[in-house]
């Protein structure tokens, strides 16, 4: 018992710091990190506690029972500060346009302040109409406010697993089909390549701006240059435009905030650039390779291995892309399938009186390693899917997660908070499914059963929506409505060209990448006129 708990922790602990590692930038500060990283592990840690609830709960075991309640007392209320008085502090701090510090504290409290207030005058409101209309007590109101804020809760969880239980499966099934893969990474290097080319006009512009600063007080923008925030290549061009006409100065703070997210978002769309590229290129190869001759993957931007290995590790290669990763690929996504219609099936039991709950009989509870394994692995999908929606969509066009290094502090805090916020109602919402109470959770949570208050009406609603949110998702109807009504910085995903667009960038990145290529090695039996017609004509077979 001891090692297995032992082993799930320090995998917990690995893969966050992955996790943590691979999205936040490398400008992101150290204590944004470690904020970002404790929280994450309150709020996934989560997943590998449940089971030794449920098991300490079946077997009446004392001493684990009295220590998994102080575990869950460390949780909730490591995640409550956490997510309702520091990570919004840290999070305005890092978004605040000023530069010293007191001035940025400032902003912080001052920005977190307004936002209480106006939740406590709302409250207020709305309980006095409480008491006065309906004529409720404070019990009563208590009662109502807790069922509302655990409603919300679980109306989110219902949401966002709408979303993951129908997106991760055709994610894995959309990877297996090499050439709609492709077709679709065309579709985003197109809107990629559009972003850098408005996000370089917008910088210029707002260089512009800093370089009027600068002159007025050279002290306010000597960060955003001397630390190379601001792309060279963008303050030469803003320098010599900023000769042939002026601008009003509008207060340093805004500019400031506006430019340091305008810059990420730059490099951000520069380095996804360069990604999207690597893999157009590759797949672009393995479907030109996939029956050679040859069993090898031929391609003009990487060499064939020499040696008596590497012509084995060439056709293990070309085996693996072509033949090994479609067939992985396609089974991971029939069996993502299966686990959807398994959670969505045991939704509708969990609020409703149909007995199609197959998770709670997939359970073995017989024995400590069997509810481990029984109860891990789907705990584990339904976690993955609940947090896919939240680390794919983006808020307002403020806040977004990005691989590859690309996600600024105040994206970290602001998923903190909400990773916070989601997971508890997520725990309740799968201890109903699989009917457990009487857990260490509900004696340090309180029970989140909502019907008693809310209504029955409210419970059969759950299952309708996570279905329709399902159907939704399955037909992309969601994407499409906010498009519709103006809103498509909300989408979970946002591709808004033609793949013909794509296919010809890829083509002359192709080209370029070819000619860097040559360079590096030393080739030069072609010159410079001779690469430039070359380039011309493959841009014009395209």
């Amino acid at each position: 018992m001891f090692t297995l708990s032992l082993i799930e922790g320090l995998l917990l602990l690995i893969y966050v710091g992955i996790l943590v590692h691979e999205y936040s930038q490398q400008q992101v500060p150290f204590y944004v990190k470690l904020l970002t990283y404790t929280s994450w592990i309150l709020s996934f840690g989560i997943v590998f506690i449940i089971p030794h609830d449920i098991y300490y709960t079946l077997n009446d075991n004392g001493e684990g029972y009295d220590y998994a309640v102080i575990i869950w007392k460390w949780i909730y209320w490591g995640n409550f500060v956490l997510s309702w008085l520091i990570l919004p502090i840290c999070q305005e701090y890092e978004d605040a346009g000023e530069v010293t510090f007191k001035e940025k504290l400032i902003r912080s409290c001052k920005n977190n302040l307004i936002a209480y207030a106006y939740l406590i005058v709302l409250g207020v409101i709305f309980i006095g109409y409480l008491a006065i209309f309906n004529k409720l007590d404070f019990d009563s109101i208590l009662k109502l406010l807790v069922a509302l804020a655990y409603g919300f809760g679980i109306l989110l969880v219902v949401i966002l697993l709408g979303h993951g239980l129908v997106a991760i499966p055709r994610a894995y099934w959309r990877k297996s089909q090499y050439e709609k893969c492709l077709r679709g990474l065309y579709l985003e290097a197109a809107q990629i390549n559009h972003a850098i080319q408005e996000l370089y006009d917008q910088l210029i512009n707002l260089t512009i701006e800093v370089i009027q600063h600068k002159n007025t007080n050279p002290d306010l923008t000597f960060h955003l240059f001397k630390n190379g925030q601001i792309p060279y290549e963008i303050i030469e061009e803003a320098q010599y435009k900023y000769k042939e006409r002026s601008r009003k100065l509008e207060p340093w703070p805004e500019v400031n905030k506006r430019v340091k997210k305008k810059v990420s978002e730059y490099k951000r769309a520069k380095t996804k650039w360069e990604h999207v590229c690597s893999e157009c290129f590759l797949l672009e190869d393995m479907i030109d390779n996939e029956f050679s001759v040859h069993y090898k993957i031929r391609s003009t931007l990487r060499y064939e291995r020499s040696g008596f290995m590497g012509h084995y590790l060439d056709m293990f290669q070309w085996l693996w892309y072509t033949k090994i990763k479609k067939a992985y690929l396609l089974s991971l996504s029939v069996i993502f399938w299966i686990l959807s219609s398994i959670v969505i099936l045991s939704e509708i039991s969990c609020f409703t009186q149909f007995d199609v709950n197959i998770l709670r009989r997939m359970i073995n509870m017989n024995g400590f390693f069997q509810i481990q394994i029984s109860i891990l692995i789907p705990l584990m999908y339904i976690s993955f899917c609940a947090f896919y929606g939240l680390f794919h969509i983006n808020f307002a066009g403020m806040y977004a997660f990005y691989n590859h290094q690309q996600t600024d502090a105040p994206s970290l805090l602001f998923g903190s908070i909400n990773f916070s916020r989601v997971s508890f109602p997520l725990t309740f919402n799968f201890l109903q499914m699989i009917q457990i109470s009487g857990t260490p959770f509900e004696d340090v949570i309180g029970n989140m059963d909502t019907s008693s208050v809310l209504g029955m009406s409210f419970s059969y609603s759950l299952p309708i929506l996570l279905i329709l949110a399902s159907v939704f998702n399955f037909f992309e109807v969601y994407d499409k409505i906010l498009q519709g009504i103006g809103l498509p910085q909300l989408k979970f995903s946002q591709v808004q060209f033609s793949s013909q667009e794509g296919e010809r960038l890829m083509c002359r990145a192709r080209v370029k990448r070819e000619r860097d290529i040559l360079n590096k090695v030393g080739i030069n039996f072609w010159d410079q006129c001779e690469m430039r017609e070359l380039d011309c004509q493959m841009i014009q077979i395209v």
